[in-house]
């Protein structure tokens, strides 16, 4: 059996099926598996999560390497326990959409149990170039690690360029600037009574979504990421739901968190994260009548030191927020919490407001509902 890898250097948080690199690597798997070569991959990084779905995809023979810490290159899917590798193996290939009698698996030896999951990526890197018989070069950054791998390890390969694009900078979609609103949605705050879920762009899957149907997505979408902040808007319409998430909440309690600041309020608290390499959040969200937010068990946060934590009746701990090492760094955020998923179809629709970033993206909106639409531009 002859194996093949396809390379990429680290590429950007948000592609779109038409980027060279995506297209250019789909060929070459078809070009692969055409020869009756195996296709050598792995997960936690999205450019060999992607050789993995499409060479299940396109039905062909997979040798798999996993990673250490094994369960933490799986998430968001399923890596907060530590699984046996039969349910490693099961995990992955439900993921990815994998037929298993297709897919041999080997997992990175632990030979070394400090560091961050990237600390053994480089290791990964080379073993799987080495094991390859032949190399796919296709968007490598020129000086980077596989540059250097390839010229080391790879000059007893067989080298295909066939496929080669020009090297992009990563991240070239995101940007620093900040939003902004119209005067006349500024004006608006005396009226505002409003709780407010803003959303963002994902940077990986959508909660409850499989690494198969966030690939098949990206490579649908010629021009555009499709888990981008007013994609992921228009799934919480489609589903009427908004997911809770225990990210960031002491006990690790899943809640979906409000705000309860005015539109032009929000915006000053919507800051690019660069080591996130995304914003904390995005001028698209749902917001809820007051009244009605209430109603439905959204409850104001309770801001206090830890040691005030720990004085708070069980009930009342999922709706407990740190209130800052230097002093009210949150307290401007003036945030409410639901404990648990929200199901928006149990509330009225004239108590729901659709907030988007300029008016024309309404109709993108309003085909999935006539509900309320704001712009912040008008």
């Amino acid at each position: 059996m002859r194996y093949a890898a396809i390379l990429n250097s680290r590429q950007g948080k948000a592609p779109a099926g038409s980027d060279p690199w995506i297209t250019s690597t789909l060929a070459a798997v078809r070009d692969a598996l055409n020869h009756d070569l195996t296709i050598i991959s792995s997960v936690g990084l999205n450019t060999w999560e992607l050789v993995t779905w499409a060479a299940g995809h396109f039905d062909g023979r997979i040798l798999l390497y996993v990673p250490y810490p094994y369960e933490k290159n799986l998430s968001p899917a399923g890596a907060t326990e530590t699984l046996g590798r039969p349910a490693l193996e099961n995990l992955i290939c439900r993921e990815f959409a994998l037929p298993a009698q297709r897919v041999e698996f080997i997992f990175q030896p632990p030979e070394r149990r400090r560091g961050t999951k990237k600390t053994f990526w480089p290791e990964r890197d080379r073993k799987l170039i080495e094991m390859a018989d032949v190399l796919y070069p296709i968007s490598i950054r020129p000086r980077g690690n596989l540059a250097t791998l390839i010229a080391e390890v790879g000059k007893a390969k067989n080298i295909c360029d066939k496929y080669r694009v020009v090297y992009r900078q990563q991240h070239q979609r995101h940007t620093s600037e900040p939003f902004t609103c119209s005067t006349a949605t500024s004006t608006r705050v005396a009226a505002w009574d409003y709780l407010t879920h803003w959303t963002r762009a994902a940077n990986g899957t959508w909660p409850g979504e499989t690494c198969a149907e966030y690939y098949r997505d990206i490579t649908l979408a010629n021009d555009h990421y499709p888990r981008s902040a007013i994609d992921t808007l228009q799934r919480i319409l489609r589903e009427r739901l908004l997911l809770a998430s225990p990210a960031h909440i002491r006990g690790g309690f899943p809640v979906v968190s409000f705000t309860a600041l005015a539109p032009h309020e929000a915006l000053q608290l919507m800051r690019w994260r660069r080591r996130y390499v995304r914003w904390s959040f995005e001028p698209y969200g749902i917001a809820i009548r007051n009244d009605a937010a209430q109603a439905a068990g959204i409850r104001p946060v309770i801001y206090g030191t830890p040691a005030d934590y720990q004085h708070l009746a069980e009930p009342d701990r999922p709706f407990f927020q740190n209130i800052g090492m230097r002093g009210g760094d949150w307290l401007p955020e003036k945030e409410w919490r639901h404990l648990g998923d929200l199901d928006l179809a149990k509330i009225p629709d004239e108590a729901l407001k659709i907030m988007v970033h300029t008016s024309m993206e309404i109709p993108q909106i309003r085909i999935l509902g006539d509900r309320d639409i704001a712009a912040m531009d008008r």
